[in-house]
């Protein structure tokens, strides 16, 4: 199974590879003992005949099968330490390759420097227009807030979504809601501090999927990161049409930045006119809204607005 999602999911050669060695290791050991193995084989009353929940989308599939297979290498190296111990350094070795291989390959690698928010105002315009004009103008993320719909629609729209993100890879991050981002496979959550716990979070959502959580102080984003988050929104030092006051000033944004080890990205009135004094401040990236869909044009907005980011960033 983590093989095959290796090789035709995810693309990684190397762990497909290094996965497909460990498992011919295995099997060779292992037809030492197949007779054995199967006279003790109790078919009828095996647990895996009941019916159990099955982990939701593909990365979290990736992310229970090395729990399985690591459990599993665990039990048979506690059985071989009794039953054949001149074989206990062998299968020690699997337990550790595949702890290297769970530490090197489920790590998410993500990239926040131009990550667009997107809402209602989809229903008024070609959503595949949307997300090409997204995708050639450097959009690196793209977060779905939606506040007015009921779920039947919501679900729909993040699943035609997704489905076009998904073509450019593109992160598809759901605001608020597990239940619908878990629906249609998106890439992740993000949490205000009034939603759901990110620890809890975290357990809904299994460690494949990115988990934002939104923070106001150093105090809060230090818990956010010890409970799972993989990044923080942070608001911005700028007014903008749905935030009438100034949450944070710079040296705020800094320090809650220096003091956390996962990326921080800036939301809130960020426009192209002052994107280079939010970058300035050192965080990983902004969050755009309203910027997006101001006239002129929603293509001559992003391709402005993902140049200046990018040459930002290149300037380091």
């Amino acid at each position: 199974m983590l093989e095959d999602i290796c090789r035709f999911k995810y693309k990684l050669v190397q762990a497909a590879r290094g996965l497909k060695l460990l498992r011919h290791e295995v099997t060779s050991w292992r037809s030492k003992f197949s007779d054995q193995l199967l006279r003790s084989r109790w078919s009828e009353t095996d647990l895996g005949r009941k019916d159990y929940d099955l982990p939701y989308g593909v990365a979290n599939l990736w992310e229970t099968n090395f729990n399985r297979a690591k459990e599993s290498v665990r039990v048979i190296e506690e059985l071989t330490r009794v039953l054949i111990p001149e074989d206990v350094s062998l299968v020690r070795g699997w337990r550790f390759k595949l702890y290297d291989m769970e530490k090197e390959y489920l790590k998410k690698e993500f990239d926040l420097s131009f990550y667009a928010i997107v809402g209602e105002e989809l229903f008024n315009l070609d959503i595949k227009h949307v997300v090409d004009v997204f995708a050639n103008g450097g959009v690196t993320a793209l977060q779905l807030r939606v506040k007015q719909l009921s779920d039947r629609k919501f679900w729909q729209l993040a699943d035609e979504l997704h489905k076009l993100t998904g073509g450019y890879n593109i992160p598809l991050i759901i605001n608020d809601r597990i239940d619908i981002a878990l629906a249609v496979d998106a890439e992740g959550v993000h949490l205000g501090q009034d939603d759901m716990p990110a620890d809890i979070a975290r357990k809904l959502l299994g460690y494949g999927k990115l988990l934002g959580v939104t923070v106001h102080s150093v105090e809060e984003a230090k818990l956010a990161e010890e409970m799972g988050a993989d990044y923080l929104g942070v608001s911005s030092p700028f007014v903008s049409k749905t935030k009438d006051k100034i949450m944070l000033k710079p040296s705020e944004i800094r320090e809650i930045k220096q003091n956390v080890d996962i990326p921080v990205i800036v939301v809130g009135g960020i426009n192209l006119d002052n994107v280079e004094q939010v970058l300035s401040i050192g965080i990983d990236g902004v969050a755009v809204h309203q910027a997006l869909f101001e006239p002129p044009d929603i293509e001559q907005n992003v391709r402005r607005l993902g140049a200046k980011i990018s040459k930002l960033r290149e300037r380091g």
